[in-house]
């Protein structure tokens, strides 16, 4: 190796110590300042990030609280109504003497009442 070659290797070895991070220059300082800094508002944005994201979803909890109350109301309106339904049935059942718990083959609603339908047209 020639004598300038060594000194090329010996000055870049130097220059490199030069940067180590050893010695702090007011330069990394600041950057160091910086980082912190961008560091501090990026968690602040996190933070406000994710609250703001809660407050989509308690939203949306509330919008659905609000849509199963719905449900619940109505559910409780249609069983009120096939107990009517039922017991109006019940009575009817004990007026014609028909008996609910014969076994076998049951005509359905719709046929029945098509029939009854057929049968009051033609004695009227």
């Amino acid at each position: 190796m020639s004598q300038d070659n060594k000194d090329t290797i010996v000055s870049a070895s130097t220059a490199s110590e030069d940067l180590t991070p050893s010695a702090p220059s007011s330069l990394s300082a600041t950057r160091h300042r910086y980082s912190r800094a961008h560091i501090t508002r990026q968690g602040k944005e996190l933070l406000r990030s994710k609250l703001r994201q809660i407050e989509r979803m308690e939203e949306k909890l509330q919008m659905l609280t609000n849509h199963f109350e719905k449900l619940i109301e109505a559910r409780d309106e249609l069983a009120m109504m096939l107990a009517e339904d039922r017991g109006g049935v019940a009575r009817l059942v004990v007026a014609v003497g028909a008996a609910s718990l014969d076994v076998g083959y049951v005509m359905s609603y719709n046929v029945s009442l098509e029939e009854c339908c057929r049968i009051l047209i033609e004695k009227y």
